[in-house]
């Protein structure tokens, strides 16, 4: 069988040296007969029909060869072929497929979840919706830590319209983001989360949270005001918009916050002392004494729970604006 293999190779490299193709190209399928595992042989037919303009046909040969190199473990020739079949056939979804078992069997984890996306992003081009995300949880099921594929899940189920999937999974990341204190991400995230889901108080208040640490007090302020403009009984979004309202010196939206607290909680001690905070930036006379007025109501109530130290700073603000 080697003495046959070797004169055919022979007669190959003399039809080649002659251009005689199609010759050249009947001793290397004369040889695949013998040897179906010969690589040499199905890379020159390869290489031949291409030369000759039959792209498919070269395809087809390429995605053959591709396949004897994976048999034979020669992972570095296979994923060779693979990235040569991706640049004259982009659309190909088998070469992808071998590419990424043979990452599987390297162990290379971050080149084989990199593959899944890419793969799930080629079957979303071509309409195969079902099989494109089936190929995204693969992905994660291999690197459940890997956000970028919970966000390429969440854009996945966006543009196909499944608005409450893509934000449960934008959500899902951006939660973990702000685990790992990421927060400019996170944020991005939520943001995307608040594009689909607009009228989450929750999420409102996480935003501004957010935009408030990064130091966006006028953004903050914004997503706080919508939060309790959507429910004017939340005391979270209230006290959150009353503060950041002191901080930019609009004491009388500041108040105003405040002051709904206490429609709602007449005893908020923590709330009582924020309205003399505000009425003491207010600095005249009449909010004086309404500064003076709340931080003694504050510092009864913090002497009565045996909160005496808090208590006793308020008694001296009193005494100073006194």
């Amino acid at each position: 069988m080697a003495d046959n293999i070797s004169a055919l190779q022979e007669q190959a490299e003399a039809c080649r040296a002659k251009l005689d193709l199609d010759n050249a190209k009947g001793c290397y399928d004369n040889i695949l007969e013998i040897d179906p595992e010969n690589a040499k042989a199905c890379r020159e037919i390869a290489k031949i029909c291409s030369l000759r303009g039959k792209l498919q046909e070269a395809i087809e040969k390429y995605v053959e060869l591709l396949e004897i190199y994976e048999k034979a473990k020669d992972f570095k020739n296979a994923l060779d072929v693979a990235d040569l079949l991706k640049r004259i056939d982009p659309q190909n979804c088998v070469c992808r497929v071998h590419a990424i078992q043979i990452y599987k069997e390297m162990h290379d984890t971050s080149a084989a979840v990199k593959g899944y996306l890419e793969l799930a992003g080629l079957y979303a081009e071509l309409g195969e919706g079902d099989e494109s995300v089936s190929l995204l949880k693969k992905a994660k099921e291999i690197d459940p830590s890997d956000l970028d594929i919970t966000v390429a899940i969440a854009e996945f189920y966006m543009n196909q319209g499944q608005m409450s999937e893509s934000a449960n999974h934008f959500r899902a990341a951006a939660y973990a983001f702000l685990q790992k204190r990421d927060f400019e991400k996170a944020h991005q995230l939520f943001s995307r989360v608040k594009l689909l889901v607009p009228n989450d108080i929750e999420l409102l208040l996480i935003l501004g949270n957010l935009n408030y640490m990064l130091g966006r007090i006028d953004e903050a302020a914004i997503d706080f005001r919508k939060a309790f403009t959507l429910d004017l009984t939340n005391v979270d979004a209230l006290m959150a918009y009353g503060c950041v309202q002191q901080i930019k010196g609009q004491y009388r939206d500041a108040k105003l916050a405040f002051t709904k607290i206490l429609a709602v909680n007449t005893s908020d001690i923590t709330v009582i002392e924020k309205l003399g905070e505000v009425e003491q930036l207010t600095d005249n006379e009449e909010s004086r004494a309404e500064a003076i007025k709340n931080y003694l109501l504050a510092a009864s109530a913090y002497e009565q729970m045996d909160d005496k130290d808090h208590a006793i700073r308020l008694y001296r603000r009193v005494l100073k604006l006194s």
